[in-house]
């Protein structure tokens, strides 16, 4: 996530910190912490906006389809994603 001023015209972690923390479910966060702690062990940086993305959005599940996802997705800028309101099903 990025903290940026108040009044940025940009996409700010603060705009999508409530509506992605609607949108988790147990299995959403067991997601997103495992592609997390697996690119730590790789030693991979990795912002959180485009895990949080992948995981909610598009259905990547594991590390190995996180990297997949990422070589197709452009994931070198900012985005102003927020997933949809309310929990995946």
């Amino acid at each position: 996530m990025w903290w940026l001023a108040d009044d940025h015209p940009g996409p700010r972690a603060a705009d999508l910190a409530g509506p992605l923390r609607a949108a988790l479910t147990e299995e959403t966060r067991d997601a997103i912490l495992a592609i997390k702690e697996a690119a730590a062990a790789e030693g991979e940086p990795l912002p959180g906006v485009w895990v949080y993305r992948a995981v909610v959005a598009d259905g990547v599940r594991g590390y190995p389809a996180f990297t997949a996802w990422r070589a197709r997705t452009a994931t070198d800028r900012l985005t102003s994603w927020r997933p949809a309101t309310g929990p995946a099903r």
